[in-house]
């Protein structure tokens, strides 16, 4: 008997922390923004990228420009999140990847069961992450008054589809995220670039070039050619980002 309550006591343990080494899946939102933290120094780029965005910024603020780095290094499990979150809630994923069930070998369009978003597969850390969420219940699908023998979980779609727009905003994201980006390597940088007046700024020669035009920020047509000389290439669709190649 008592080595019955001393199991009890310690499953109770188990279940209130969790086992050592393991972390609890958890429900998508915007608490996973604070988590995998992108790195805004310089130093963390590629060994070959690095020392050019570094040229760069320099000449930038040497023309008196104000140069904000938001972006460098990115974890691959930022990546992940950033990516799905937007599949989930601005493309609707579920519901253009939802496969008929089936019944007797028959495609039964009336019912459908909802795909899985693939889980992270890349090194480090694990995300455990719920994307669909469920309210605790089976049920059967059921066409035309006969189970077709494929249980699915219940799952509140509007609770998580709002979490995921949560998390892209949390994100501040403006475009599709890949789901592989040149952030991972090391080979892009996301900056706020702006100025007034004129921008009087060197090239990577040092040749002095002056920028009459508008926007005076990191959109700048003429900007984007002053970077490419130090090999910092404007992805123009994606207005904080700079790349080795412009993608």
């Amino acid at each position: 008997m008592k080595g019955c309550v001393r199991w009890s006591a310690r499953l109770a343990f188990i279940l209130s922390v969790g086992i050592p080494g393991h972390s609890m899946p958890e429900n998508s939102g915007v608490a996973w923004c604070y988590r995998f933290r992108v790195g805004p120094e310089i130093s963390l780029l590629s060994g070959e990228f690095g020392p050019k965005v570094r040229e760069f910024v320099d000449a930038l603020r040497e023309a008196g420009a104000s140069v904000q780095i938001n972006s460098t290094l990115r974890p691959p499990q930022r990546q992940y999140l950033m990516h799905w979150s937007w599949r989930i809630a601005r493309e609707r994923y579920w519901f253009h990847a939802a496969r008929p069930c089936t019944y007797n070998g028959r495609g039964m369009p009336s019912t459908w069961w909802p795909s899985e978003v693939p889980g992270f597969d890349g090194k480090g850390d694990p995300v455990e992450i719920i994307w669909r969420w469920s309210d605790g219940r089976w049920v059967m699908c059921v066409v035309n008054n006969s189970n077709c023998n494929c249980p699915y979980h219940r799952c509140d779609f509007t609770g998580a589809v709002q979490a995921a727009a949560d998390m892209f905003g949390g994100y501040n994201i403006v475009d599709r995220p890949a789901r592989q980006s040149k952030h991972n390597r090391g080979t892009a940088v996301d900056m706020n670039i702006t100025w007034s007046g004129n921008l009087i700024i060197a090239n990577k020669d040092r040749s002095i070039i002056t920028i009459t035009s508008s926007p005076r920020n990191g959109n700048n047509t003429d900007l984007h050619l002053i970077g490419a000389t130090y090999g910092v290439i404007k992805l123009v669709s994606d207005p904080p980002h700079w790349s080795d190649d412009g993608h």
